[in-house]
């Protein structure tokens, strides 16, 4: 599987599903080549499954 896009404006709060099943919901700060870093972590490209911007709801699942 690829990594998905991870390109969104800085500031921007994202969803965020990662290949080990977490999931959160961060302030994007900035993207190098091999990290992704939010406001309170840094991500690996290579273990993000999921990437989208966070509208502010939440859809629960069935």
């Amino acid at each position: 599987m690829k990594t998905p896009h991870t390109a969104v404006k800085k500031g921007k709060r994202v969803k965020v599903v990662l290949k080990n099943g977490e999931e959160f919901v961060d302030k994007f700060i900035d993207r190098k080549s091999r990290y992704v870093t939010f406001e309170n972590r840094k991500v690996l490209k290579g273990d993000i499954k999921s990437f989208a911007i966070f509208k502010g709801y939440l859809i629960e699942e069935i």
